[in-house]
């Protein structure tokens, strides 16, 4: 149904902001730019406010 399509889309992106944001600790300075431009994309995409109190 279109309510389980859009809970697995909002678990896909909130799974893809995550790995983004272990991206941060990266060593390589490219990885950790390529992890803010996802986390900025994302933030800017969507209202997250419940995720990012988690």
């Amino acid at each position: 149904t279109e309510a389980d399509e859009d809970v697995i889309a909002t678990d896909d992106f909130e799974d893809k902001l995550k790995e983004a944001i272990e991206g941060l600790l990266q060593k390589s300075a490219r990885a950790r730019i390529a992890s803010l431009e996802v986390i900025r994309k994302s933030l800017s995409s969507r209202f997250m406010c419940s995720f990012i109190e988690e």
